[in-house]
């Protein structure tokens, strides 16, 4: 029985209220993988009539073996990402059937406790709870995400009670699991494999956290990009609950439709200079539309930066530099796109939910 038919996983996934209302309308995707394609047929190759090569062989040229490490460095590259992701993939799907199976025997325990079945619990915690929309909140939906819609209200009203409706029951659902999960001991046993890693340099860079920590989680951002915004609760989360072991690195990957990505990256390298960038670097993420020149000034007083220093420093060329030598070793390392974030090497596969994450970097402390 499947109760909330991965409720938990795919919210946390998913942090913007307005995310599914969007994609019905089809401005967004869901994200979700795509289906493995089917390699069930052993006629696709011929079988080779040699004995079982090395993992590294991939064939011979009269006589002579050919390796993996035969292979250009950009196939390797691309291989070990791929290798990366199918791995990723897996333990995020391990994790969301756990998450399910778990949800579901919570419910099932918490209405047996109360002498209720578990659709009578559901109905009591949840869609009694469940309030038909107004008018007014219609409309102020629509008003606040209007240039996203583009459409006229009439035309999406529905939508928009659909959406409103399914956020009030997740929200209900959310804090059902959340509170029956806090009396629970609940412990993660997932096989975590040995991912691919890069070597990724810091640098430089700015980081928070002890130096010499077991765990160096690097981030390139763009302080215009949105999910860069959300990273960063991520982030924090992470260092509170790893003081000690986990040191959080900033670098620098302005994309190219973000007109105002690189100069608030510059103005940053400025703040860094005057041992207050990270100050700098919440401003930011908190105005991610506004990163104009005026407003990057507004900022820097608003942090205590020295203005004359803050003004000669964006003049120089050495932001123009510490920047573009971020964006050379993104490139270098696979960044192809914001935020790219980097455990101990392993590239994560977009903005993992944090109980996940969490399971990588217990492994890694082990």
């Amino acid at each position: 029985m499947r109760l909330f038919h991965g409720l938990l996983s795919s919210i946390l996934i998913v942090s913007c209220g307005c995310s599914s209302f969007l994609g019905q309308l089809g401005w967004h995707t869901d994200g979700s993988p795509r289906a493995a394609p089917d390699r069930s047929d052993s006629n696709i190759l011929a079988p080779s009539s040699q004995a079982a090569p090395t993992p590294d062989r991939l064939g011979s040229l009269n006589g002579e073996p050919i390796t993996l490490n035969a292979l250009p460095a950009d196939v390797r590259a691309r291989v070990r990402d791929i290798d990366n992701e199918l791995a990723q993939r897996k333990l995020h799907l391990l994790w969301a059937g756990l998450e399910d199976v778990v949800n579901d025997r919570l419910i099932i325990e918490e209405a047996k406790s109360r002498q209720m079945t578990p659709d009578q619990l559901i109905h009591k915690e949840i869609e009694f709870k469940i309030k038909e929309p107004t008018d007014q909140e219609l409309q102020s939906f629509y008003e606040l995400n209007q240039d996203a819609i583009g459409l006229p209200f009439d035309k999406v009203r529905d939508n928009i009670r659909s959406e409103l409706l399914r956020h009030q029951r997740s929200e209900a659902e959310l804090a059902l699991l959340g509170k029956l999960r806090d009396s629970a001991k609940l412990s993660y046993d997932l096989p975590v494999p040995d991912f691919p890693r890069r070597s990724v340099r810091a640098g430089n860079a700015p980081f928070t956290g002890p130096q010499q920590a077991p765990i160096t989680i690097i981030e390139f951002a763009d302080f215009e990009c949105p999910y860069c915004a959300q990273g960063q609760e991520l982030l924090r989360q992470l260092r509170r609950l790893y003081p000690d072991q986990v040191k959080v690195v900033f670098r620098h990957f302005p994309l190219p439709q973000h007109q105002n990505a690189r100069p608030a990256a510059e103005a940053s390298v400025c703040a860094h200079e005057q041992g207050l960038f990270w100050q700098f670097h919440d401003l930011l993420f908190e105005h991610t539309n506004a990163l104009d020149s005026a407003s990057l000034d507004t900022y820097a007083k608003q942090v205590g930066l020295d203005m004359d220093k803050f003004t000669r420093c964006r003049d120089s060329d050495a932001p123009k530099i510490a920047v573009r030598r971020d964006e050379a070793d993104g490139r270098e390392f696979g960044v192809d796109g914001t935020p790219s974030i980097y455990v101990n090497g392993i590239k994560l596969i977009g903005l993992l939910p944090l109980p996940l994450i969490r399971v990588i970097i217990d492994h890694e402390l082990k």
